[in-house]
Order: structure tokens, then sequence, then C-alpha cells
């Protein structure tokens, strides 16, 4: 039973909002009646005149209803709802694009929301394979990140290796001309390449 048909409008939301995070429709009246029954919007057939029903115009806390589904029906989330809460999430890759023109490598690494001060570039030449690691966090103080109801961009610690060659056969690139810079949430990393005819020779000193 419906303690207050003012909440027939949260149900009619509940049922736009399901498909986003259940992925079996069977499973909507159980979720539907469970939510509201936590936050005491229906009652059991029978016990409608138990305690006093919500005054017309309450409202269920929908943030708290997104919380309740996310922490029950998705997988990936489990012990990261704390963390996502405190501005970092989970520890992801992000993909990355790589152009071999005639005179660079140039290495396109999409890192919406992060700072440059946060990303730390590396270039190992044993392996001939440019690492790139950092964090991205959520911006807003701590009392907003609380509020947090829908978590979908990817935030917290990041980590994406690009291999251009191997210990066999290396890439010939000229180190210390490579450069890195932030564009519009892309991370720009272009490494020289060396000329074709070009050949390394060591001196050697004579004791």
């Amino acid at each position: 039973t419906i303690r207050d048909p003012h909440h027939q409008r949260e149900i009619i939301h509940l049922h736009h909002i399901l498909p986003m995070i259940i992925p079996s429709a069977e499973a909507f009246p159980v979720v539907i009646v469970a939510v509201l029954e936590a936050h005491g919007a229906v009652v059991a057939d029978g016990e409608a005149d138990a305690e006093p029903a919500p005054s017309p115009g309450s409202e269920i806390d929908m943030s708290k209803i997104a919380e309740f589904f996310a922490s029950h029906f998705n997988p990936d989330n489990g012990n990261d709802t704390n963390a996502s809460k405190n501005g970092t999430s989970k520890d992801f890759s992000p993909p990355a694009d790589v152009f071999d023109t005639e005179e660079n490598y140039i290495i396109h690494i999409s890192l919406p929301g992060a700072k440059k001060e946060d990303v730390g570039v590396n270039w190992d030449a044993d392996k001939s394979e440019l690492s790139v690691a950092g964090v991205i966090y959520r911006p807003g103080d701590e009392e907003f990140l609380k509020t947090l109801a829908l978590d979908e961009r990817q935030v917290g610690v990041f980590e994406r290796k690009v291999r251009l060659g191997s210990r066999a056969s290396p890439a010939m690139v000229e180190e210390d001309g490579m450069g890195a810079k932030m564009e519009d949430g892309v991370l720009v990393v272009t490494i020289p390449k060396r000329d074709a005819g070009y050949v390394e020779v060591k001196k050697v000193d004579i004791e």
C-alpha cells in the first residue's frame, strides 16, 4: 500500500532510472518496493494505519536511492563507493592514439579533468616504452563530493604504457627532444625520430 499518493511521482521517476542501473527488468517491481519501504513510503497491506503517513509534499531522497542501487546492483562499484565519494575511483588505463609520422611519434592520451602537475611522463629507453601515470580528482570539497549520486566519469589513479619498439629492435628516437603538453583534456607527447642514416659513435678514452 502506498502511504502517500504524492509518492506516485517518485515511482514514475524510478521506472525511468532503473534501466540505466539494473540490467534485468524483472527485478524492477521488487527493487521499487524495497527502496520505498526503506524510505517509509509503503507498508504491507493492512498496516497502512500502523504509523502516521508522511506529510503531503514530502519527497523521497533520490540521491540516496541512486546510492542504494549502485551498492546493490553495480558489481564494479563494490568497495569503490567511499573512494568515489572522496574524489577518486578505481585504477584505470586511459585510451590512446599513436601517430607515426616521418619525423615524430605523436601519442595522444585522453585525460579529461587531469592537471599537468598530477601527471608524470617517462621514457624507458631499454624497452622503447612510454609510460604515463598519475591521478585525476573530482573537483569539489569533501561535503560536495558526498552528494555524488551517479558515478560514470573515469577518475582516480591511472597508468598507460605505449611501446614503440623492443629490446631487440629499439625505437630510434631522440630522447632529448621529447616533449609533452596538455590540450583540451588530451595529453600530447611528441617523440622525435632519429635520421634514418644516424649512426651513434662513442669515443673511447685511452688509459
